[in-house]
């Protein structure tokens, strides 16, 4: 079958893109895409390429938890989380093209997360200085944070979860498995 787009709106420019049969995606293959592609927030990640990469992710990050156990040190781990930041962020930035939302809206994720850990550690310290301070709202606030951060986590998983726009959208074509 072959699909034809015009995506720049322009009459002469058109693509021709044909879908083959889709080759078998293994998380290796999509593990090592989510490292070559360390630095790209353009373009789209599909739903597979997305999932099976996190699966890699998770497996390396706990056989890297339990080296830094091993080694009895957390610094493994704080540097195994700084190197997967940027490949993780511009992963979610790529998933969020396949569902046609910008990459931007990954920012949103964060803001929650942030003021919730604030909230903690501003509810900890006043009750590690003064029991009655505790009183001044540190604690409600650290909740309604956490329940914010709840609800954005879901929203995400949803949208991850979500198939991605079909042939071309404003961020491009559909990666290819």
């Amino acid at each position: 079958e072959i699909y034809v787009y015009n995506i720049s709106g322009k009459e002469n420019f058109i693509i021709y893109y044909t879908k083959e049969k889709e080759e078998d995606l293994t998380m290796i293959n999509a593990y090592k895409a989510y490292w070559k592609r360390y630095f790209d927030f353009k373009g789209r990640t599909s739903r597979s390429n997305f999932w099976w990469a996190i699966l890699g992710q998770l497996i390396v990050s706990i056989i890297v938890g339990f080296l830094a156990r091993m080694l009895d040190t957390n610094a493994v781990n704080s540097l195994w989380s700084l190197i997967t930041f940027i490949p993780g962020l511009s992963l979610n930035v790529r998933r969020l093209h396949d569902v046609d939302r910008s990459g931007w809206l990954v920012l949103l994720a964060y803001i929650p997360i942030i003021l919730f850990m604030v909230s903690l550690t501003l509810t900890t310290a006043s009750l590690l200085m003064n029991a009655e301070a505790a009183s001044g709202g540190f604690g409600l606030a650290t909740i309604v944070f956490g329940l914010l951060a709840l609800i954005v986590a879901i929203y995400f998983i949803i949208l991850f979860v979500k198939q991605g726009v079909q042939g071309a959208n404003r961020y491009g074509m559909p990666d290819e498995n």
